[in-house]
């Protein structure tokens, strides 16, 4: 986001706050990070494929466990959706994601989201010894609090060897590039590589894609928590990227139609310049004068050479 954005509108809270707001409230789409009162019926889990610790949410059936997938909203301000449209090299797998990074403008709401994912950090580190836990910390935008949620497009086939690779949505793999490295047989993609992609709109969430968003954009995403280890051999939360749902782009428009403006004033500026320049460097018409000052019309000497031709001369 750039100057064009009007930052102050979100954080005063006409769309965020209100949304977030709004969104606490229907407890039928699930639970809400911003609630202040948070329920504390989460366990921790050795659950899944690839198998790690996550977060679930105590309910247990015969046919597995429910993960705990919880709902977060803000303002996208660093964008990492997308479809691979390019050949990727091998060395560069591992980094393959979508991310993206959400803020509050530092609105009230928002800080509470903040607060109720540090409480599930501090959860999952109990299943640790202190000193092999990396805590987690928010990230900073400008001077507001914001934090990423992320997902990595495969998963290493090591990692999974008793799973099965999953069909790759076309629109985040339109030219085959991730099909093909699944075949060659080193990594897959699974359910928990999945991404859903949406548009809420008058009361329905319709189906959308990776291209679908933008920086500024008013989001609602859901995820969840598993812990992974660090390079350090040490052990953090990672935030798992389960869905996007584009909420409100009113503040995005507004911005591009900004831009736009400005972007006409400064050509009309450019080229009002350009023609001051111009005349003031104009260069003088070239003025040719050529003959005679006293020369006749050619009518009047061929009259002329008429009447000498018949003057006798011999005289």
């Amino acid at each position: 986001m750039d100057k064009a954005y009007d930052k102050s509108t979100a954080k005063a809270g006409d769309i965020v706050e209100a949304l977030v707001k709004a969104k606490v409230t229907k407890v039928d789409e699930g639970i809400n990070l911003a609630e202040r009162n948070f329920p504390d019926k989460f366990k921790v889990k050795q659950a899944g494929e690839p198998e790690c610790l996550r977060l679930v949410d105590g309910r247990g059936t015969e046919g597995g466990i429910y993960e705990a997938v919880l709902r977060a909203q803000g303002v996208v301000v660093k964008l990492g959706v997308r479809s691979v449209l390019r050949p990727v090299q091998k060395g560069d797998i591992r980094h393959l994601q979508q991310n993206v990074t959400l803020c509050g403008l530092s609105c009230e709401s928002f800080d509470q989201i903040l607060q109720n994912i540090a409480f599930i950090d501090r959860k999952l580190s109990r299943e640790f010894v202190a000193k092999d836990w990396v805590s987690w910390e928010p990230n900073i935008y400008e001077e507001h609090r914001s934090f990423e949620v992320s997902n990595r497009l495969l998963t290493p086939s090591w990692q999974c060897k008793s799973s099965t690779s999953e069909p790759i949505p076309e629109n985040v793999d339109p030219r085959g590039v991730l099909q093909g490295l699944v075949e060659k047989g080193e990594v897959k993609y699974l359910k928990d590589n999945e991404v859903k992609f949406y548009h809420h709109k008058d009361g329905k969430y319709r189906k959308a894609g990776p291209t679908h968003f933008r920086e500024g954009d008013i989001v609602e995403v859901q995820l969840s928590f598993c812990v992974i280890p660090t390079r350090e051999k040490k052990h953090r939360m990672k935030i798992a990227l389960r869905s996007i749902a584009l909420e409100d782009d009113s503040q995005t428009q507004a911005a591009d139609h900004k831009r736009m403006l400005e972007r006409e004033l400064d050509n009309k500026r450019k080229r009002s310049s350009s023609d001051a320049g111009e005349s003031g460097r104009r260069k003088p018409t070239l003025i040719r004068q050529t003959g005679y000052g006293d020369e006749e019309e050619e009518e009047d000497i061929q009259e002329a050479s008429s009447q000498l031709n018949d003057m006798d001369l011999t005289g």
